[in-house]
């Protein structure tokens, strides 16, 4: 078998894999688990989106809720505000607005409770009459935003303001307009409440320590805190927010704001719209919906789904895919020639791959043992061919030598000519069959040496005494079966016998070329040529029996032949090539 078939039958052995990413088992077992593990991921998916709208909404409820509640508390604080005025605006010493009698009762109002920060009388121009604790000197607060708010609207009402009576702190004003028994407002009651106020009233009512509340105004500007710090809490969002969501009915806002963070607020009226209650969930609640935890609730379930692939991944790829492909190895390398390969570790593998192996193993043996048994009968085969064309060359030697001591008893000329082209053509079947028995691969010689032997002799036994015939070759190296030697022998013996047979024996010596040349690697072409022209090229007899002989050969041997014998004998035959 030639090199070019050998790769061939490699290349169909190992050369018609496919590495694809959908192409090996793993992939394919690992897409299937993926879909079918799909819906079970978006149903999870599905569910930690439901449960958090649903905590969205629970938490929503529970911050308005927690505005209501907080809205009833500071509403009773601020209706004893109110009741405390109008208990004030009816007293002889407030509404007569005597001298030491007035800050004594304020005094004593002052004291009832933790929440009240300070009193004060003022008359209907803004000044000061009477105040608890007393203030410093003439004060005049006609430019305060609660005196302005109280005399523009001839009602009680609660304001924030920067500063109170009796100090700069920030505090949150109820006021009481006086009147003269008429509409004409005479002065104003003021009480102002501590911003600390609120955070008390959480402590004193058990609310949690960890609630968040704030009363802003119409304007979303904070009046009180229920924290311990007195700046802004860090969880209320902008005034402009705010101010857009205050409504005369409770209501709960999203809030997205990197500088007061995310989550949920409600607010709810207090007091005829003028302040509102904020309330936001504590940092520890349960029932804070955020961001993260829609991630986590989400991110869960893909996470979990990826985690089984990877698994599956892995388990498949040494449970299954890792033993199949060492099997495949080995069936691929037995394939090829290495007979002595077996599957390994076929302890380690699965039960079901595992007697795969084994089976293969016991099939490479079954399949060794027969071919060990095949290479014996071909060893014998061998040698009785080889014995065969051994005999067949001794007898056709001893033909040969019948032959010869027929020709030395012939008489005539032409009975010596026939015998002589028989002795020829026995002689060059002889030393095909004595080529056959001295190759050592089977049904193939060497072409280029055979024919060199036959024309050699040819040569030696037909060429004239005195007059030697100079025999040239050009002779390319090749191999063919016994099924093409035969006839390219008997037609080289047909052709050098011609040439000398229309040869004038009395010419002087001439030159014979022999060249065999192989072409492209398809074809082999056989040239016997000489310059000397023949003595007869119109013979008829044996000569005409050898052209015969040629066609013959050259078409059992599917070629093409061209003859020119004008100025000399040109034998050109081209042969498919087999070797």
């Amino acid at each position: 078998m030639s090199e070019r078939k050998e790769n061939a039958r490699r290349q169909r052995l190992t050369g018609n894999r496919k590495w694809g990413l959908f192409a090996s088992l793993r992939a394919k077992l690992v897409v299937l688990l993926a879909l079918a593990m799909l819906p079970a991921a978006v149903l999870a998916c599905l569910q930690a989106l439901s449960n958090y709208r649903q905590l969205s909404a629970l938490s929503e409820e529970s911050a308005l809720q927690a505005a209501i509640l907080s809205m009833q508390e500071e509403e009773n604080v601020i209706i004893r505000a109110r009741r405390v005025l109008k208990t004030l605006a009816v007293l002889p010493e407030i509404t007569g607005r005597t001298p030491g009698r007035c800050d004594k009762t304020l005094a004593a109002v002052r004291s009832t409770s933790d929440f009240y920060g300070s009193l004060a009388v003022t008359d209907e121009r803004g000044e000061v009459v009477c105040s608890a604790p007393p203030t410093i000197g003439q004060l005049n607060v006609s430019d305060r935003p609660w005196f302005r708010s109280a005399v523009g609207r001839g009602t009680f009402t609660v304001t924030a303001d920067e500063q109170g009576v009796a100090s700069d702190a920030r505090v949150m004003v109820a006021a009481l307009p006086l009147f003269d028994g008429g509409e004409a407002i005479t002065g104003l009651l003021s009480l102002a409440i501590r911003p600390q106020w609120l955070r008390e009233l959480l402590v004193k009512t058990g609310a949690p320590d960890v609630a968040r509340v704030a009363l802003v105004d119409r304007a979303g500007m904070l009046i009180a805190n229920g924290s311990e710090q007195s700046a802004k809490p860090t969880w209320l969002p902008d005034p402009g927010l705010l101010r857009a969501n205050l409504t005369g009915e409770p209501r709960s806002i999203q809030v997205v704001d990197g500088s007061a963070g995310n989550g949920i607020i409600a607010v709810a009226p207090l007091l005829r719209d003028d302040v509102y209650v904020v309330v936001g969930n504590g940092p520890s609640s349960s029932t804070v919906a955020s961001v993260w935890r829609l991630w986590g609730a989400v991110g869960y379930p893909v996470i979990m789904w990826l985690i089984a692939l990877a698994v599956a991944w892995f388990g498949l790829d040494r449970l299954v895919v890792r033993p199949i492909l060492r099997l495949e190895r080995t069936a691929a390398a037995f394939a090829t020639g290495q007979e002595s390969i077996r599957t390994s570790g076929l302890a380690d593998m699965p039960a079901e791959i595992s007697l795969l192996g084994r089976t293969m193993n016991a099939m490479a043996d079954t399949l060794a043992i027969r071919e060990a048994d095949f290479n014996l009968a071909v060893d014998e085969q061998k040698i009785l061919l080889k014995e065969l064309h051994h005999r067949v060359k001794n007898n056709l030697q001893v033909i040969t030598s019948l032959l010869n001591l027929q020709i030395q008893r012939a008489t005539g000329k032409t009975e010596r000519w026939a015998l002589r082209a028989t002795q020829d053509r026995i002689y060059a079947l002889a030393k095909v069959h004595d080529s056959l028995y001295q190759v050592s691969r089977d049904r193939l010689i060497r072409l280029d040496d055979t024919l060199t032997q036959i024309a050699d002799h040819l040569v030696r036994t037909h060429d004239p005494p005195g007059k030697p015939i100079q025999v040239h070759y050009d002779m390319d190296p090749v191999e063919t079966s016994s099924k093409n030697a035969v006839p390219i022998a008997l037609l080289l013996t047909e052709a050098i016998s011609r040439v000398l047979g229309l040869a004038d024996p009395e010419s002087s010596p001439f030159d014979l070329r022999i060249s065999l040349k192989r072409r492209d690697g398809e074809t082999v072409v056989l040239a016997v040529e000489t310059d000397r022209p023949p003595a007869n090229a119109h013979a008829t007899g044996d000569d005409d029996l050898r052209a015969k002989l040629i066609a013959g050969f050259v078409k059992q041997l599917g070629g093409l032949a061209t003859l020119e014998m004008e100025s000399g004998y040109r034998l050109r035959v081209t042969i498919p090539y087999e070797g």
